[in-house]
Order: structure tokens, then C-alpha cells, then sequence
């Protein structure tokens, strides 16, 4: 597992590209990356059309994202092996405990969410509203990942749709329908180098959760989403041979009497 930098949570890790560098992208801007682009299209909407149709036709089935947790994982996995993900590293047990009802990690980019959707937990995911609008994403987002919406114009909103998660799952009748819920307690992305401090409102529910550790080992770009234009990170990512990945799963943490009552205790000692 890859170690951290010394320089700050939101600076750039990787150099300018050089020459060499900037022949890559030309040769695969104009040969890898059409056609990663065409089966990375090809992937999304075909799992779209497939998703949205079971889900339509299965209206009274309240968590039927059970049912399309293998369809789920297998097109995950295979949107990030097109984007150059190829091998991901996994270190720890990526199994949960019975009734482990919360995932965190770090977050460094939007990769690491498509490693998630594609993991044995599978697990739901809180929604920013600004997401939930975006074409294809959004309806994926709230009907077949069972998205929370998290509002933050509204004071407290990211806090209820942490206790509206929980109770959902402790509502679950079967473990086909139980899903722990992932969250990214930092707030932001940053480029890996370091864990910022995790705010307290993921940690309000006061349950058992996993903690993850995620990394992107490199050599030429980084492909964190810290400090670099959306087009530009696409780019440079999609225009690499390899990309590398590695998560390591902790052991799961479980609060105390005291760290129940004290979000922001239970936030700084995870």
C-alpha cells in the first residue's frame, strides 16, 4: 500500500507532463480514448435502460436494488476496467459484519465510488441535490441505487438523511434488501497525501462502521479530483495505459456509550 506525501491535502502530487508526457496524450487522445469513451457510453446506458426497466416494472418492490446488486457490481466494475482500471488492489476483508451499517473513507475522486458500486457490500450512497439532476445519473442515483438526498442549503439536512439512511436499513426484511450506506465524512476530496478531519454529522446515527482507506499509486498523472478541471482530470486519466487503485478495509469500529452521545468524539477517534 502506497505511502502519503509530504505536501498539502489539495496540492497537485504529480508534475507538469513533459514531452514524452504530452506525445502519450496525442497518440492516445487520438486512438484509446474514442474508443474508451464509445464502450464507457455503451456500459452506462445499456445499464441504465436495463436498471430503469426492472425497476418500473417491479413498483412495489421498496428496496428492489437487492435484486440489482450483480447487475450493479458488474457494470461498475467493467465502466472502471474500460477507463484503465484494470487491477485494483484490495488489502483487509471487504466483507462486512452482519448488520455493519456504515462504510467510510476517504475520498479523493469519483472513481473510488464506481470501486464501491462494484464491491461485495454494494452499499447505498448519499446523494448531494445538485448530482441528482444531472441526465442519466440522477435517475440511477435515486431509483436504482436508492440514493439519500443530502440538501446542504438546508441546515441539518445532511444529518437527517444520515438517521432516514439508518432507519431504512434497520427496516430492511431481508438481507437481499439490507444496505450500509456509505459516506465520505471528509466533506471534500483532497489528493490523498493526508485523512482530513471527518465531520461529526456522518457519525450522529452512532452505529458500527468500516472504516476505508483509499489510494491511487502513480506514475506520470494522479487521477484526484482535488484541484483540477472535471474535462481536464477525464482526460488525462482516460489517456493513461494503467490506472491504479488500492483500498484497504480496517477493521470495523464500534462506538462506545460516550461516543454515542458525542458525534464529534466518535468522529475524531475513527
Amino acid at each position: 500500500f502506497q505511502g502519503t506525501s509530504d505536501k498539502g491535502p489539495f496540492e497537485r502530487l504529480d508534475s507538469n507532463p513533459g514531452i514524452a508526457e504530452f506525445a502519450k496524450m496525442l497518440l492516445l487522445g487520438a486512438t484509446l480514448l474514442p474508443l474508451r469513451l464509445v464502450a464507457a457510453f455503451a456500459i452506462i446506458f445499456s445499464y441504465y435502460i436495463f436498471s430503469m426497466s426492472y425497476v418500473a416494472l417491479n413498483p412495489d418492490k421498496k428496496y428492489s436494488r437487492g435484486t440489482l446488486r450483480g447487475l450493479t457490481r458488474f457494470a461498475s466494475r467493467s465502466l472502471l476496467f474500460v477507463c484503465g482500471f484494470h487491477r485494483i488492489e484490495v488489502f483487509g476483508e471487504e466483507t462486512l459484519r452482519e448488520h455493519t451499517m456504515m462504510i467510510v473513507s476517504n475520498h479523493i475522486s469519483f472513481w473510488e465510488i464506481l470501486y464501491f458500486m462494484s464491491s461485495p457490500c454494494c452499499p447505498a450512497f448519499a446523494f448531494k441535490s445538485d448530482c441528482l439532476k444531472v441526465p442519466l445519473i440522477g435517475g440511477i442515483a435515486l431509483k436504482v441505487l436508492q440514493g439519500i438526498r443530502v440538501d446542504r442549503s438546508v441546515v441539518g439536512g445532511g444529518t437527517k438523511a444520515m438517521m432516514s439512511a439508518v432507519q431504512r436499513m434497520k427496516d430492511a426484511e431481508s438481507s437481499d434488501e439490507f444496505r450500509p450506506l456509505l459516506v465520505f465524512p471528509e466533506g471534500t476530496t483532497g489528493n490523498g497525501s493526508s485523512i482530513l478531519s471527518f465531520r461529526s454529522g456522518s457519525f450522529v446515527p452512532g452505529v458500527t462502521v468500516k472504516p476505508v482507506v483509499i489510494n491511487f499509486p502513480f506514475e506520470c498523472f494522479s487521477p484526484a479530483y482535488e484541484s483540477i478541471y472535471t474535462s481536464v482530470l477525464l482526460f488525462r486519466t482516460l489517456t493513461q495505459f494503467n490506472n491504479r487503485m488500492q483500498v484497504r478495509y480496517l477493521e470495523e469500529y464500534i462506538p462506545s456509550e460516550e461516543e454515542i452521545i458525542d458525534a464529534k468524539l466518535f468522529a475524531e477517534n475513527v
